[in-house]
């Protein structure tokens, strides 16, 4: 705990600096580079489903690198393992079915037209989950603890 408070100031100042730095991509070195590729990443929250309701936006079309919004080549050039996806549902009118009004408003909304383009980037994710099981299907199956796979 300690040691998290202390990493906390240098953390939120190179937050700062990296949101306040606009200069362009920045320069990353192979080592960076060679342990981020190797990470399984994960973003926790993300409310692009309800920019697919009010916006009609599209995961296939790609969005300026410095907006801040999430697409299909977003996701693969940074290696983005899992996603956390949200949606704002109104509480009051909908209390005790939060996960079928959300589910309700996702499919209402989808867009059929676009699969093709999604294609692509859906065979891609299934080679990346194949070769994660590959690479460690045999340290998930095993009877051995703890199972670290990095």
């Amino acid at each position: 705990m300690n040691k998290l408070l202390l990493a906390l100031p240098i953390i939120l100042s190179v937050m700062t600096f990296a949101q306040a730095n606009d200069a362009g991509p920045a320069s990353i070195s192979p080592q960076a580079r060679a342990i981020h590729e190797s990470a399984i990443v994960v973003d926790t929250h993300a409310d692009t489903p309800q920019r697919f309701l009010d916006e009609g936006f599209d995961l296939a079309t790609d969005t300026n690198p410095h907006d801040g919004h999430e697409d299909f080549g977003k996701i693969q050039r940074g290696n983005l393992g899992a996603e956390f996806f949200s949606i704002w549902v109104e509480p009051s009118s909908n209390l005790g079915h939060f996960a079928k009004r959300t589910l309700e408003l996702m499919l209402k909304h989808a867009d059929k037209g676009s699969a093709g383009r999604r294609k692509a980037w859906v065979e891609w994710a299934g080679s990346v989950c194949q070769e994660w099981r590959d690479k460690y299907g045999l340290v998930l199956e095993s009877d051995a603890w703890p199972i670290r796979p990095e």
